[in-house]
């Protein structure tokens, strides 16, 4: 039998039911689901489990209302695909 490797998803929120919701769906779909509550839980797990996936309500992402996640985690060099 051959297996298939298991899509990470990272589920970034500050809505805890929702992101318990979520990550129940997709882990129930056969993926591996994570979740953070904050920005900086979000960034750790990110660089820590370097999923396949993140899920991520924009308003978490702020860094005083200028900055996104998206800078940070390339200054941590973690390329998105191209």
């Amino acid at each position: 039998m051959v297996r298939v490797p298991v899509a990470r998803i990272l589920v970034t929120d500050d809505d805890p039911e929702l992101v318990d919701i979520l990550v129940t769906h997709l882990c129930e779909e056969g993926y591996g689901g994570s979740g953070a509550l904050t920005r900086d839980e979000g960034l750790k797990l990110v660089t820590l489990s370097r999923p396949d996936l993140v899920l991520l309500d924009v308003s978490v992402t702020r860094r005083n209302g200028t900055g996104s996640e998206c800078s940070s985690a390339s200054a941590r060099s973690i390329r998105p695909p191209r």
